[in-house]
């Protein structure tokens, strides 16, 4: 049995960096789990919207996503393990892999999406797994990749033209980083 809904939610915050997003998910609830389907605009390949609500139940997306706290401190659990990520940290999670997450407190982060299948297109491979976060590596390390996050998102609250060309470049600068040093080899079988 599933129960589908379809919403349109409007966010105002207070710093001008947070405008007025508008947000269109589909969630389909299955029996132990939610998958959330975001439907990315086609042209894009990176999109993202900001996160205030401080749990989110077990569930899953069909692309890639970026969890990139910029305030509080937040617990995501997914299958395998528990990440305690505290304000500017960043955990990349895989599509498909079921998590949840909670924090005590007020939160805001922002869920970055990255297109699956152009991702599959562009890499002319079925399976694409990357192993990313600040978690991992020590902090001056990922200074460089904190900036580029928050680049894409100042960069995005702007409409012109310019701002569009800027942002597209700050995307794939996005994905050349992850797909030059955090995409796991796996070998296809065939079919």
């Amino acid at each position: 049995m599933r129960n589908i809904v379809l919403w349109t939610e409007k966010c105002l915050f207070s710093d001008p960096l947070f405008a007025i997003m508008n947000v269109k998910q589909t969630r389909i609830r299955t029996r132990r789990f939610l998958m959330e389907r975001n439907y990315m605009n086609p042209h894009l390949i990176v999109e993202f919207e900001y996160i205030e609500e401080q749990s989110a139940a077990l569930h899953e997306h069909e692309n890639p996503e970026i969890l990139f706290l910029l305030e509080g401190s937040l617990e995501v659990r997914t299958d395998q393990q528990t990440y305690t990520l505290h304000s500017e940290d960043f955990l990349l999670i895989n599509a498909g892999r079921r998590h949840s997450y909670h924090s005590d407190r007020r939160i805001l982060a922002v869920r970055f999406q990255i297109s699956l299948a152009k991702l599959q297109e562009m890499l002319h491979r079925k399976t694409v797994i990357f192993h990313w976060s600040s978690l991992f590596d020590n902090a001056g390390a990922q200074k460089e990749k904190r900036q580029l996050l928050k680049d894409i998102l100042c960069g995005s609250v702007n409409n012109g033209t310019k701002d569009d060309f800027y942002v597209s470049s700050l995307d794939y600068q996005l994905l050349r980083l992850l797909c030059g040093r955090f995409l796991l080899e796996y070998r296809e079988q065939d079919e």
